[in-house]
């Protein structure tokens, strides 16, 4: 790249307004790049994935230093995916005013969990689309159901399953993988919004014939059920 085209590149935030890492390097020199990232994007709302394995060679300070450096910009958060280990998610607190979707999970889960929940994103009143990953506990880390209008989840107990619809209530697309759907029934709530509903169970398991006759659904719309029904 020549110096000129180098000079519009630095000199537009709009290039650096979204990016990916995903990594098992030293976060030091990773810490730097996201520090360059985020400053040449200006007062520009993020675009931002974060992929960090737990078995990454972290150390301690340099994992605190990463994560707070990006919490740092949680104001400009647009659309953000963080897949974390679970020691660090403590730090992810702080304004997300325009924060629109999220997709969240530890990679790992605490054995035991802790005696509260993490409250995350608190304060993101434009949240409306949530995905979440295989280690997402909803007793653990909190989020804000009620503003939701598209959720993914994966590998749901019913009784999850129950605590989250309980209160995500605005729901109008909702799409889980279930596992044990032998108490179902009692997860699915009444959805005056919903429209679109997708739940996959194990193939292995006893269909559940009852499920359709105890769906009060009025604006469904499309209805997928795999390994269920």
């Amino acid at each position: 790249v020549c110096f000129q085209w180098r000079s519009v590149a630095l000199l537009s935030p709009s290039l650096w307004r979204a990016f990916s890492l995903y990594t098992r390097a030293s976060l030091s020199l990773n810490s730097q790049i996201l520090n360059c990232w985020l400053q040449r994007s200006g007062c520009l709302r993020l675009s931002i994935g974060i992929y960090l394995p737990t078995d990454g060679p972290w150390i301690k300070e340099a994992l605190t230093s990463f994560i707070t450096t990006l919490v740092a910009h949680s104001a400009r958060w647009e659309h953000i995916s963080l897949t974390l280990p679970f020691e660090c998610m403590n730090l992810l607190r702080g304004q997300t005013p325009f924060l629109r979707s999220l997709m969240l999970g530890p990679c790992d889960a605490p054995m035991p969990g802790p005696d509260h929940p993490i409250s995350l994103f608190s304060d993101a009143p434009q949240l409306h689309s949530v995905r979440l990953s295989v280690c997402f506990e909803p007793d653990i880390i909190a989020l804000p159901w009620a503003n939701l209008s598209h959720l993914e989840a994966t590998l749901l107990s019913p009784q999850e399953c129950a605590t989250i619809l309980s209160e995500a209530k605005n729901l109008s697309c909702f799409r889980a993988v279930i596992v044990d759907c032998d108490d179902l029934l009692l997860a699915i709530p009444s959805f005056p919004k919903l429209q679109s509903l997708t739940l996959i169970g194990n193939a292995e398991e006893t269909p559940r014939e009852d499920l359709l006759d105890a769906l009060t659904l009025p604006m469904l719309r499309q209805l997928n059920l795999h390994g269920i029904w």
